[in-house]
């Protein structure tokens, strides 16, 4: 028990003195959670103006990859400043505020496999006999009921064949179905040789991207970072 003891407080002396090194930085650190590349992706050219500025206030943005529970549960407990995430799930965070950084819109995902491969664009109709592959409905709820709904309201119930908790999920679940999905313009850099994000024609839904931050946060430089973007998406 002496040694273990002994080893146990040398960790905790490490780390005290990491933490003192951290805090004497020239720099502030503001963790930034986000669910996909592509999301990240666009939100750094839809607030670069912020990031610029954020660089030059020598605040270090440090981005957090994770699944949507993961990024939700640290965001709620403090473990990360904000998140990137699209309004339908930021409108369903509790205890949280957030700002719409830029617009997004639905595309079809369509693998090489499925015979609509090639189209420059698709009406909802065309997909109506189609398999689906969608995100998934325990991790994405509001996502995969937006894409319900948009079916729908085309006058179908879309056959869903599987789920995935990822695009890269998603993406090898469309080859192996031949199937067909929905996922926002934001994931292009999904699109490949074998894969296809294209527009579906008469749909204007358009899910806002947003920056999340919980409503008391601990971090004063997460706050300023917060009040740049703000000031991005109200001019």
């Amino acid at each position: 028990m002496l040694v273990e003891a002994r080893r146990v407080m040398s960790q905790l002396e490490t780390m005290v003195e990491r933490v003192r090194q951290i805090d004497e930085q020239t720099h502030s650190v503001v963790t930034i959670g986000y669910i996909a590349y592509g999301l990240l992706q666009t939100f750094r050219t839809a607030a670069k103006p912020a990031f610029d500025r954020a660089a030059k206030e020598s605040i270090r943005l440090e981005p957090v990859y994770g699944s949507t529970p993961e990024i939700r549960e640290r965001l709620l407990s403090g473990e990360l400043d904000c998140a990137v995430l699209p309004e339908t799930l930021a409108m369903s965070m509790r205890d949280c505020c957030y700002t719409v950084v830029c617009q997004t819109e639905m595309r079809a995902l369509i693998p090489r496999e499925n015979p609509l491969f090639g189209c420059s664009s698709v009406r909802m109709e065309q997909l109506s006999d189609m398999p689906f592959v969608l995100f998934d409905a325990k991790d994405l709820p509001e996502v995969y009921a937006r894409n319900i709904a948009q079916c729908m309201n085309a006058g179908f119930m879309p056959h869903v064949v599987d789920t995935g908790k990822k695009m890269g999920d998603v993406a090898a679940l469309l080859h192996q179905h031949k199937a067909v999905g929905m996922a926002s313009d934001a994931f292009c850099y999904a699109q490949s040789e074998d894969l296809h994000l294209v527009p579906i024609e008469g749909v204007e839904y358009r899910n806002p991207l947003t920056l999340t931050i919980r409503s008391r946060v601990v971090n004063p430089q997460a706050k300023h970072f917060f009040e740049m973007v703000s000031q991005i998406s109200n001019q």
